[in-house]
């Protein structure tokens, strides 16, 4: 019912409002929070994924192609990560939410300044998924990844970007857009997470054949 409708948005903006009301109470808090989310930034996901899969697949002496990327686990993460991005921006296309009240960032890139679904919480929990599924010796326990999705989720709100229905829709499509991409890039289910002493024994192989060493 209209009603109905009315008073969750209600609550949703209370909510919003009252989580960003306790960011506001104390610098270490708003530290925190600032510092959380940006664990769950595009930049990071985008940016560092890419490197790793970019430098251990030419330390690897392998072509640098969209297939030896995409079966690379750190291109996967990569690709992964575009096609939850397309995801975001055409349901904040269709939904056209604006950002809370509360939202004290005025840039956005196109499309940005719309607030449902996030799209740090569906990055987040699209990655928990992944890294919950690999080796716990290797990734840590699976846990803490779904941890660390549900506290960027908390953040999001907690500094006035998202209202908790837009972080809750993200963590709901996220896995699903990780899904999407890996049942494209990889149907046998044969990328797994190698451990850093492996990927550092790669690049060490790959600089001496650089150096001459």
């Amino acid at each position: 019912s209209t009603w109905g409708h009315f008073s969750r948005m209600q609550l949703d903006e209370s909510l919003s409002q009252g989580l960003h009301d306790v960011f506001n109470s104390n610098a270490l808090i708003r530290l925190a929070a600032r510092a959380v989310s940006l664990t769950g930034d595009g930049s990071v996901w985008f940016t560092i994924p890419l490197a790793v899969a970019v430098v251990e697949t030419f330390a690897a002496e392998m072509p640098l192609t969209f297939d030896s990327l995409s079966h690379h686990w750190a291109g996967h993460v990569w690709f992964a990560c575009v096609v939850c991005v397309v995801i975001e921006f055409s349901l904040k296309m269709l939904i056209q939410r604006p950002r809370p009240r509360v939202n004290t960032k005025t840039r956005f890139f196109p499309g940005e300044a719309n607030s449902c679904p996030s799209g740090h919480a569906l990055r987040a929990f699209a990655m928990a998924w992944f890294f919950s599924t690999q080796s716990p010796t290797v990734v840590g326990p699976a846990g803490a990844w779904w941890t660390w999705a549900a506290l960027v989720a908390l953040a999001r709100v907690m500094i006035g970007r998202h209202y908790p229905s837009d972080v809750v829709l993200g963590a709901l499509i996220g896995p699903v857009g990780y899904m999407v991409a890996s049942n494209w890039l990889d149907p046998d289910g044969t990328i797994s997470v190698r451990s850093p002493a492996k990927v550092l024994e790669t690049i060490g192989h790959g600089a001496k054949i650089a150096f001459g060493l």
